[in-house]
């Protein structure tokens, strides 16, 4: 019933559509502008009861068990890039600044590239609808064999009472703004679907002091996790001199709770830290699916054989000895935070 209701209704659409196009594309003549703007209008409205109806016919299937998944090795990275291709086009229009972190080591994955790509187009299509100033970026990264995949934005944030509904169908969290950007209410229930027949999970992490940013794109944050205050102030006039914003933590348990507010684009960890060295902070941090993929150097005194390989094996991405050279240090950063 619902493959033949979704021809019936898709027929007449496509002909609404197609028809409505090439009169845009003044292939019947020119137009007024008037009655132009209100055709791009049924354009649109049209679009939306396109993609309403692959949604349902789409939830349906799930709903009765007849949505299958084709299996095949794909590249994660390779599937990310595609997202940010088909949607840098919407962060651009709205001067939004958005990126693409892909760890370098993603081995093969196994799953519906096609389906797996849906999910992400919908959650990053999300990110930069409701994101009116700041940040889009999406993060791919592997741990103790599980892949995971962040998207990230400085929109407005969705309070506690409704990130649970918001995987519903027909649902939306409840505020006027949210409601006035649109949607169908099933991309979020579906996306939640298809990722749990892959036999992973999608959540939500968020509150609603989301951080926005001004006119221009957000600077770099780094978290500096280091005891030692002269040290720290070595890297607030470094990082504040060429346009990071820098955050602090003064050992590896304050680090944990920083990491995870303030969401870093990049971590300098000192590793000699009380309460919780650097090496366990690192595992910790890696260890978190919404923190893995953020890059983490080791800035330590140790300097003795075997030290760098310690450090790299608890998670760090790179090392650097003290005493250092801001110089050297600045460059070792914008080779993870190009300027």
């Amino acid at each position: 019933f619902l493959a033949n209701m979704s021809h019936e209704l898709r027929t007449p659409l496509n002909a609404i559509l197609g028809y409505t196009e090439l009169i845009l594309d003044s292939i019947y003549g020119e137009m007024p502008a008037k009655a132009h703007a209100v055709l791009e209008r049924v354009q649109v409205n049209g679009r939306h009861l396109l993609g309403l109806i692959n949604d349902v016919l789409d939830l349906s299937k799930i709903e009765a068990g007849q949505l299958t998944l084709s299996l095949s090795d794909y590249s994660l990275g390779d599937v990310v890039h595609g997202v940010v291709a088909a949607v840098e086009p919407l962060a651009a229009e709205k001067r939004l600044a958005f990126r693409a972190e892909v760890a370098p080591d993603l081995p093969p994955a196994r799953g519906d590239e096609r389906r797996l790509s849906q999910v992400l187009l919908n959650l990053v299509g999300n990110a930069i609808k409701f994101t009116d100033k700041g940040e889009v970026k999406i993060a791919a990264s592997v741990a103790n064999g599980s892949f995971t995949v962040a998207v990230c934005d400085t929109g407005p944030g969705i309070a506690a009472s409704d990130q649970a509904k918001i995987f519903e169908e027909f649902q939306q969290a409840d505020n006027s703004s949210t409601r006035q950007k649109g949607g169908t209410g099933l991309g979020l229930a579906i996306a939640k679907r298809i990722i749990e027949m892959h036999g992973g999970r999608l959540w939500v992490e968020s509150s609603l002091q989301g951080r926005t940013a001004g006119g221009g794109p957000m600077s770099k944050r780094i978290l500096a996790v280091e005891d030692q205050e002269d040290n720290r102030q070595i890297l607030r006039d470094l990082l504040g001199s060429t346009g990071y914003e820098m955050v602090e933590a003064e050992n590896g348990e304050d680090a944990l709770t920083v990491a995870a507010a303030e969401q870093p684009d990049l971590i300098l960890m000192d590793i000699q830290l009380p309460i919780l060295d650097g090496y366990e902070a690192t595992r910790r941090i890696k260890a978190n699916p919404a923190l893995a993929a953020i890059p983490i150097i080791a800035i330590t005194s140790y300097a003795l054989s075997g030290d760098e390989e310690k450090a790299r094996a608890a998670g760090c991405d790179d090392y650097v000895t003290k005493p250092y050279s801001p110089r050297k240090l600045l460059a070792k950063i914008r080779e993870y935070l190009p300027p």
